[in-house]
């Protein structure tokens, strides 16, 4: 039983290569379980943090994450717009 609430991150392969989420358990080999995952769930955190700093550090990654895609999305704009100067590519034959 934890005594006080916790915010756990672990790795995960997609940008911003982590993912976070309350603490519902710590197993006995470190790992952890998630609330809203289940028991059945178990992760290797890096990270365990109070609760409360754990929700401020997701709201920095989600804001990093938005402006990632964001940019992203803004430079494949940015790069079709240049191949379209160059060569007209016909969408549908």
């Amino acid at each position: 039983m934890l005594t006080q609430r916790l915010y756990a991150f672990w790795k995960d392969d997609g940008f911003p290569y982590c993912c976070g989420g309350e603490v519902m358990e710590i197993s006995s080999n470190g790992h952890v379980v998630i609330v809203g995952y289940g028991k059945g769930y178990e992760f290797k955190p890096f990270l365990i943090v109070p609760y409360k700093q754990g929700i401020e550090i997701e709201s920095q990654l989600r804001q990093i994450e938005n402006d990632y895609t964001t940019a992203k999305s803004t430079l494949h704009e940015n790069y079709v717009k240049m191949l379209a100067s160059v060569i007209r590519i016909p969408v549908k034959d």
